[in-house]
């Protein structure tokens, strides 16, 4: 595999992700009526206090910044608002006076994972944002770390979706200079699989940590620090590097928000990317089994590049949902070139 032009394509879903997030919990926000007043009277007090004003901005602005960070954790499992867990979910305790006591929040991050899917008869990789404890993740390293973690061994919110690694698997990630080692376990190195899924398994981790860490750097593989393996037939003595050109490797759709089981408000926008014939994706919208709209959309780049495409669903009844984006072979032989489907509720 050859290294591509780097892209931030995952940092762009990201994105969308936390603004589609931040936009629904602050529709949620009622003001009350003497709300007006409040703000000014505590203005009035900031004026007269010694503390500078650009140090009650500077304090706002850092809360800012651990509530979003907090939020984009989301995007992520089932039944958060709009696709996210909420950012801070802080838990009491009682004393021994009865007195309810708070403990510090816990803010979760979110991290990109790719898992092996299918796509027609053959695997591809698909990507979700999964939900790490924020202080896991405080550098590009812990966040390559625990993306690993979840690869190998965690369960994706996507039933479709899979890892091929066998249980109890694990990997240590380290960052270089020049790039990434992840130095799997006896158990990962021993997973017995064809010598095709060990190719996209080797993929799904290379993909994984490049992305988690925000490098496009070659990825180097051991097993207790010794490169001189195998892993189903393949040979791990050379560094790997993300698949170029990246259809060979992802899979041709992708509906990216919102993503499985989590919960939504209207109006609602549905995301993705593709690598299709003239960036054309088909779209099903269905309630209850039966379809209630469809359509078409373009893809901001047609096969074999791959590009963005976007869906406005406007205003939905509260309900569960299935969204289908697929695209049909130019072939005209029946046949599909990428499908990917996602449940989510309207609240």
């Amino acid at each position: 595999m050859s290294t591509p032009t780097p892209d931030n394509r995952d940092e762009q879903d990201l994105a969308r992700l936390l603004r589609a997030a931040l936009r629904s919990e602050a529709e949620r926000v009622t003001v009350p009526a003497d709300g007006l007043s409040r703000i000014r009277q505590r203005t009035a007090r900031q004026a007269g206090s010694s503390r500078p004003r650009w140090a009650a901005l500077a304090a706002a602005a850092a809360l800012v910044v651990v509530a979003g960070v907090g939020i984009g954790a989301g995007l992520l499992r089932r039944g958060g608002t709009s696709g996210v867990v909420p950012a801070a979910t802080p838990s009491t305790s009682v004393s021994s006076s009865s007195a309810p006591v708070s403990t510090a929040p816990v803010l979760t991050v979110a991290v990109p994972v790719y898992w092996l899917g299918p796509q027609g008869s053959t695997t591809r990789l698909y990507r979700e944002f999964e939900a790490v404890p924020a202080t896991r993740v405080s550098d590009p390293a812990g966040k390559a770390q625990a993306a690993a973690d979840l690869a190998l061994g965690g369960t994706p919110a996507d039933p479709r979706y899979f890892t091929p690694w066998a249980r109890g698997s694990a990997a240590t990630v380290s960052l270089t200079g020049t790039g990434i080692t992840v130095d799997l376990n006896a158990t990962a190195a021993g997973t017995q699989m064809s010598r095709q899924t060990a190719d996209l398994a080797l993929a799904q981790l290379v993909w994984t940590v490049t992305a988690a860490a925000g490098e496009n750097v070659p990825v180097s593989f051991t097993v207790g620090g010794s490169s001189n393996r195998l892993l189903s037939g393949v040979s791990l003595a050379q560094p790997f590097t993300r698949a170029d050109p990246s259809y060979t490797v992802l899979a041709a759709i992708w509906v990216v928000s919102p993503q499985q089981g989590v919960t939504v408000t209207s109006p609602v926008t549905v995301t993705g990317q593709a690598t299709v014939f003239e960036g054309t994706v088909q779209w099903q919208l269905s309630r209850d089994g039966a379809v209630i709209r469809s359509g078409y959309t373009t893809a901001t780049a047609g096969g074999p590049a791959r590009g963005d495409w976007t869906v406005q669903l406007g205003d939905l009844p509260p309900g569960s949902y299935t969204f289908r984006a697929y695209a049909d072979s130019p072939a005209g032989n029946g046949t599909l070139q990428g499908e990917d489907t996602k449940g989510f509720t309207v609240g």
